[in-house]
């Protein structure tokens, strides 16, 4: 809008800026279609034409002289720049002069023209053009600044898991039972059998002791989430099957624990190894093997009339037993497998990473157990967790709620390969 009348621009000036713009716009095309030919030219031949690096350097000439012709202008759009912004600020310039701020004023201040001035484009600057005659105009190379945005880094589809994970669990070995009523009760039987022959007619009968225990286990809730964004989960197909997988692994291996290690107290199920109840054959004794020892152990449940049907070991264990040798450096046992599953004294082997290492658990796992199953382990995802809500956000939860029951401790005997004391 246009203020108090002041000086303005004559029109002179913006014809011959105008006209100036247009030339410098029509010769830098010029330009450019040169400098193509240039490169087409040393492309085929090495080197570029005499004619052509003459017109180069003409076309140059007078792109050069256009620069000359516009910094006559530098010094009056300067001038008239800091009137304008002045009268666009105040309503009014120097004491009390005003600015009528015309369309060749606003086109003098436009980044047009200022890029203008100095005569850039995007292929070339004057200063260079000295040297176009026998050169290509752009070395192309990976940098950000020239062709590096172009390449493209090859995306491997896989997901690198940082570690491997456990495809067999504890209670693969198991009977797991469905139950939702919170509480497992069972009565455990006390058998004292004092039977014996009568010591003579008339004599007083042997009796037996024949008790009942009932119990109870509560239920263990195993549990984990991960919070996550939903623009993610809708823009990244894949994210949430990777979560889910992620989640329910995860309670799985923490199972795998607790069977084992659970302490009962604190929400925890009781775990074979800490059961009071399983047999101990305890650690190595001095002068056996491996071998040894988990013989011993198999017959220690036979006496308890437990068949033995699975020995669970750590890996590294296995490997040991496997690699024994006696004195002429032959192996002591070459294992021989049985439809694919190793077995070792006819009974199988369950390698599994989630006992410890030296510890070892043989027994009979459908006789003497139970696993029960409240909730199995599943995915739920909710959106009105905290504040999430108004963030955008939501949760995605992985749980299972599970309990174990050893109704027959005697079929189970626990020990170790550490050396005894």
């Amino acid at each position: 809008m246009p203020v108090k009348q002041g000086k303005r621009i004559m029109p002179e000036e913006i014809k011959s800026l105008v006209e100036l713009k247009e030339a410098f716009d029509k010769t830098s095309q010029e330009m450019k279609a040169l400098l193509d030919k240039q490169a087409t030219e040393i492309k085929a031949h090495g080197e570029t034409s005499t004619e052509t690096a003459r017109q180069i350097k003409a076309v140059g000439d007078r792109l050069t002289q256009m620069g000359e012709d516009t910094k006559k202008f530098d010094d009056r759009i300067k001038e008239l720049e800091a009137k304008a912004q002045r009268a666009a600020a105040f309503g009014s310039g120097a004491e009390g002069e005003t600015i009528n701020v015309s369309p060749g004023l606003q086109f003098a201040m436009s980044d047009e023209y200022k890029n203008a001035r100095g005569l850039k484009t995007d292929i070339f600057t004057l200063k260079s053009f000295h040297r176009l005659e026998r050169k290509a105009v752009t070395q192309l190379t990976s940098a950000s600044n020239s062709a590096g945005d172009l390449i493209r880094a090859m995306r491997q589809p896989e997901i690198v898991e940082s570690t491997g994970r456990r495809v067999d669990h504890i209670r693969s070995m198991l009977t797991v039972t469905p139950n939702t009523d919170g509480v497992v009760e069972y009565v455990e039987e006390i058998f004292v059998n004092n039977a014996a022959a009568q010591t003579a007619e008339l004599a007083a009968k042997a009796e037996s002791q024949l008790t009942f225990d009932l119990k109870q286990k509560s239920f263990m809730t195993v549990a984990h989430f991960v919070t996550s964004s939903r623009q993610v989960l809708r823009n990244a197909a894949m994210l949430r099957n990777r979560i889910d997988n992620a989640l329910i692994w995860g309670i799985l291996a923490k199972e795998d624990h607790y069977l084992l290690y659970g302490t009962g107290l604190n929400g925890e199920i009781e775990g074979f190894m800490v059961n009071s109840n399983v047999q101990d054959i305890g650690d190595l004794p001095t002068g056996t093997t491996e071998l040894d020892h988990l013989r011993r152990s198999i017959a220690l449940a036979r006496v308890a009339e437990y068949p033995v049907n699975a020995i669970l070991l750590h890996p590294n264990n296995w490997a040991e037993i496997e690699l024994l040798k006696g004195s002429d450096d032959r192996y002591l046992w070459v294992n021989v497998n049985d439809g694919g599953i190793p077995r070792i004294w006819r009974v199988p082997i369950f390698e599994n990473t989630a006992i410890t290492e030296d510890d070892f658990l043989v027994g009979n796992y459908q006789l003497g157990c139970n696993m029960w199953e409240d909730e199995s382990a599943n995915i739920r995802i909710a959106e009105q967790h905290a504040d999430l809500f108004i963030k955008n956000g939501v949760v995605i939860l992985g749980e299972e709620r599970v309990t174990l029951t050893i109704e027959r401790p005697q079929a189970f005997v626990k020990g170790s390969f550490a050396a005894a004391a």
